[in-house]
This record gives C-alpha cells, structure tokens and sequence, in this order.
C-alpha cells in the first residue's frame, strides 16, 4: 500500500492502543492525494472484512434456520475512527456544530467526535456508514485538519504511556459503544 499510493505508513505497535480502546493506530503521511487513495485502500480493505464477516453469518443463518429474508444482502455499517489533534476539534466542528452536521448530512454519515480526555493531545472522531460514504467523509476531515500546525507533530505519537490510559479509561468508558 505504501509504495502503490506514494505515502508512509506508521502502525503503532501490538499491544500499544490508543488511550481509552483496544485500537492500534496507524498513520499515514503523504500528499493529499496520496493519502486519499492510502485511506481508500485501507477502507476497502475493512469493507472486505466485513463482507466476509456478513456471509460468515449469514451462512450460519441460514444453516440454523433462522434467516429472516433470505437472499437479502444487509451490508454491515463501516466505521472509520480518525485520531484528530484537540486544536483541530473546533474547526472541524466549526460554529455550534454547524460544520460537522453539514459534512455528516453531506456525506450520509453518522460522525461522532470524543470527548476531550486528560493528559490526550487527540480525539477519536468516529464516522460510520457505507464504506466509500465513510472514506468521502474521512478525507474531507483529513483535509480540514491539514492546515493545523500541530498536525505534524502528532504524527509521531504512536506509543501512549500507561497513565494516559488510566486516565482515559476512567473518561471514556461510554463512548466505545458506537450507535449506528
């Protein structure tokens, strides 16, 4: 991937979450372009994972007897999770929300941004939807925060320390749940 779309590609290494999760990270540093079409393959790779997922249960439906409508794809929603920098929350946000409502409307998401955690310079900004409404929304935040002067310093921050996840775990319990 990172050779085919021109970027670097940085995955936080196992065992090493993003404070408050379960989720590894992965950072991709590039050209605009680029980094759209690393995210896009990063998308595609998922919405795969979940259509092998979705004809895993639904032939284990089908072999309980329990399908409800047979032969009716229902395509499990993505969800994308972006690590943003806290200086950027407000200008993806923009006026009482105003900009993200619009950019979720636009792009037929769902967007959910966390709440500030101590001790966490970033943000988990979670997008559900299809897979290419996800893409198309997450590019656009992408390209919103790329004006930041802090972007590139958080770009290195792979590894948190375990009192961050204290910290964190302590503030987010409730918003791993994701709603649909």
């Amino acid at each position: 991937m990172e050779k085919a779309a021109q970027v670097t590609a940085k995955v936080s290494p196992g065992g090493s979450y993003f404070p408050g999760t379960n989720d590894r990270i992965m950072v991709l540093c590039g050209k605009l372009p680029n980094i759209r079409a690393a995210l896009q393959e990063v998308v595609n790779k998922f919405e795969f994972c979940n259509q092998v997922a979705q004809a895993q249960e639904d032939a284990k439906s089908t072999f309980l007897g329990t399908t409800n409508v047979p032969n009716r794809p229902r395509p499990l929603p993505m969800v994308l999770r972006l690590i943003v920098p806290n200086s950027s929350v407000g200008t993806l946000m923009g006026r009482q929300g105003k900009d993200i409502r619009q950019l979720a409307m636009t792009c037929g998401v769902h967007i959910q941004i966390s709440p500030r955690l101590n001790g966490v310079l970033e943000r988990i900004v979670n997008i559900t939807g299809s897979a290419s409404q996800c893409t198309l929304a997450g590019c656009a935040i992408t390209e919103g925060i790329r004006g930041n002067p802090h972007v590139s310093e958080h770009a290195n921050i792979l590894i948190y320390t375990p009192y961050q996840h204290r910290q964190a775990a302590k503030q987010a319990e409730t918003f791993n749940d994701v709603r649909a």
